[in-house]
């Protein structure tokens, strides 16, 4: 339309000058045109001047056409939903729209001819010089983020995208800027930051092992006690397959519950050693799934349970030797009956026969065979006792020959034992049954090393002075005299690195499912907790030996002193005696003996019976006899009954074995004496005097 009104304007003017130079008075002789001529003019002219209104409209509608949308950019400048500024070479602002002005809290006008540096932040106007300086030497758009000043003091975060249009001649133009408060974002960026953070600490305080994995059990992510378990630098464990990782193996492991979790996409767990590490987990895996429901990860979790098992074992153990100590009590009760009769009537006969009868040498073999037995019902009832908790002075020589014969019971027949046992070695401070532990222990691992079950055993039992050089590596030792208890055999050894680690709960050389592995670690155990150290030599194929050292102690040792059986009659021998014991047999043994030294004597086997028989005539007795463990009515509640009504009565209570009873309780209970089965007519008549003499 632009070149129309260019060429009719032309013709016009054209037409202009003719009609100019036709009008001249020299030339103004219409006379002259011609009819035609004049009309062809005259509608020439005429045309042109319509050609020039339609064009005048076109102008007018076209000026419309420019004001609206001139109006419209002045509108979308002004209320865009972002702030603009344009900036000139300078750094001025020279113009701004509504957004901007409300934006840095300022009238528009007086945003003209203000720096936009001024309103930056000083700390990011750095940034701001930086982008201008990029984008007039590479031109196109630039991005920066920093902080803007409000004239009201706040400050927010904006996003400004740069421009600039360079000038014809080639100078640098003016910039354009757009302003995008982004605040709003910047806050939520941080709060997924933190949150992020926060996760991560998280994750990281977690005390199990939590590492994250692909579907093809690969390490992704791990937290801090996974590095510190495996020792790993910071990234190094991801990629890494979990059961290279945590089995040193080339395939899952069979129980593994990935493969479960994979399978149902739930979470699944399962108990699982781990040998290389020395140590047993409980792992839980759970899926992480998609929008779309698919397991993308899994999440492994490892909790070191080695400790809970060891616990768990020993107390599986403990329960087992409470069981047997159970047993061994009730058998031992019976025994010991079975060995009272025994001994009493072999003790009666003794006593009925001339000195001179052939008889006599029948007899000896019988007291022999009789206190062996009792001393094997001890030794048994000793293995199955708990360990005290408190270790006391005690002389160690009895306690190892004790376990020693036990033990050496119990070897096969190919395998030699030897001991070397000093008489004198000095007092430690330790416990009959830690002692014996300890033998047993030591005896079994010795055992399982002999091939075949042929070679020898040898145990020295000595004391040996130890300086302070023989000592250095053992911290809170001091140089002075030990007791050293040494356990040697001639058994397959140990190479240094089973050596290194036979102390550890659970590490075992033993083939087939020998052992629980908690053996040498109960061992070292005992020794630590009385003060004590082990040093163990071994070679493969040459044996191994473990030397225990114990402190020699200068406590006084424990117990009674050795009583002296006194059989001699006292002067009132005359007094009565009740015996009650549910054994009928041993009821009239007892009457027997004390008869024959001139007691009057009641037995009873019923325990009901006897009380009813006491509380009838309770004057008539002077001493009550009474067997502990009896139907009906027990030792102690027979005390109990008697003490109600007689407190003054004297009570010696026998017992084949109970743990219900001690001598503090039958003391508190009115028992002046208390005798352990199997009893002799010396230990008897000794007691019985001595209680009598007593009132």
């Amino acid at each position: 339309m632009g070149d129309g009104i260019g060429s009719s304007t032309k013709k016009f003017a054209e037409l202009r000058k003719r009609a100019e130079e036709f009008s001249k008075p020299e030339q103004c002789n219409f006379s002259q045109l011609s009819a035609e001529e004049a009309g062809k003019l005259i509608h020439e002219l005429y045309t042109h001047q319509v050609e020039l209104e339609i064009q005048n409209e076109d102008l007018l509608r076209t000026q419309e056409q420019l004001e609206l949308s001139q109006q419209k950019y002045t509108d979308l400048y002004d209320f865009a939903p972002v702030g603009y500024v344009t900036v000139n070479e300078k750094g001025l602002i020279i113009e701004a729209n509504l957004m901007a002005a409300d934006m840095l809290f300022l009238p528009r006008a007086k945003l003209v001819m203000r720096p936009l540096s001024s309103f930056i932040v000083p700390e990011d106007q750095q940034l701001y010089y930086q982008c201008r300086k990029q984008l007039s030497t590479t031109g196109g758009k630039k991005t920066c983020e920093l902080r803007l000043l409000k004239t009201d003091g706040g400050v927010f975060h904006a996003l400004l995208e740069c421009t600039i249009n360079p000038e014809i001649d080639g100078h640098l133009g003016q910039f354009r800027i757009a302003l995008t408060d982004v605040s709003e974002q910047k806050q939520l960026e941080q709060k997924l930051q933190n949150a992020k953070r926060e996760w991560e600490r998280t994750f990281d305080a977690i005390a199990d092992i939590v590492t994250i994995h692909d579907t093809d059990m690969r390490v992704v992510r791990a937290n801090k006690a996974a590095y510190e378990m495996f020792q790993a630098e910071l990234g190094s464990l991801n990629g890494q397959y979990c059961y290279e990782l945590f089995r040193e193996a080339g395939n899952p492991c069979a129980e593994c519950p990935q493969i479960e979790t994979l399978k149902k996409q739930q979470t699944q767990s399962a108990t699982i050693a781990c040998p290389n590490l020395h140590k047993i987990f409980q792992v839980s895996t759970s899926p992480l799934l998609n929008n779309n429901g698919t397991c993308t990860h899994i999440v492994h979790i490892a909790r070191d349970i080695t400790v809970q098992k060891q616990v768990e074992a020993e107390l599986s153990h403990a329960q087992k030797m409470e069981a047997i100590g159970t047993l061994a009590g009730g058998i031992a009760h019976d025994f010991n009956n079975i060995l009272t009769l025994i001994i009493g009537y072999a003790d009666l006969l003794q006593s009925s026969i001339p000195d001179s009868s052939d008889l006599e040498k029948y007899l000896d073999p019988i007291f022999k065979g009789s206190n062996r037995a009792k001393e094997l019902v001890q030794q048994i009832l000793t293995f199955s006792k708990k360990d005290p908790d408190c270790p006391y002075p005690m002389n160690p020589v009895p306690v190892v020959m004790e376990a020693l014969r036990l033990l050496r019971s119990s070897l096969p027949t190919t395998v030699e034992f030897r001991k070397e046992i000093e008489p004198n070695c000095g007092k430690i401070v330790a416990s009959p049954i830690g002692l014996h532990r300890i033998l047993i222990n030591l005896f079994t691992n010795a055992l399982h090393a002999m091939e075949a079950e042929k070679g020898v055993i040898t145990v020295h039992l000595h004391k040996i002075f130890l300086k302070a050089a023989d000592i250095e590596k053992k911290p809170g030792v001091c140089e002075g005299f030990f007791v050293e208890l040494i356990v040697e055999d001639t058994g397959r050894g140990m190479d240094s690195d089973s050596l290194g680690r036979i102390f550890e709960p659970y590490y075992s050389t033993k083939s087939g499912g020998q052992g629980r592995g908690l053996g040498l670690a109960m061992v070292h155990g005992i020794v630590e907790k009385i003060g004590g150290f082990i040093h163990v030599e071994s070679e493969l194929d040459k044996g191994t030996a473990f030397h225990i050292y114990f402190p020699i102690s200068n406590g006084k040792l424990p117990g009674p002193e050795p009583e002296q059986a006194d059989t001699q009659l006292p002067a009132k021998a005359s007094k009565s005696i009740l015996v009650v014991d549910d054994e009928e047999l041993i009821a009239d043994m007892f009457k027997q003996m004390l008869e024959n030294v001139g007691y009057t004597v009641t037995a009873m086997s019923d325990s009901k019976k006897a009380l009813a028989a006491f509380q009838a005539s309770a004057d008539k007795f002077d001493l009550i006899i009474t067997d502990q463990t009896m139907p009906d009515l027990t030792g102690v509640e027979l005390a109990r009954e008697i003490s109600k009504n007689s407190p003054q009565t004297p009570i010696i209570l026998c017992s084949g074995y109970s743990r219900l009873i001690s001598e503090k309780k039958a003391e508190e209970l009115g028992v002046i004496k208390l005798l352990k089965k199997p009893v002799d007519s010396k230990i008897l008549v000794t007691a019985v005097n001595e209680v009598l003499q007593e009132q």
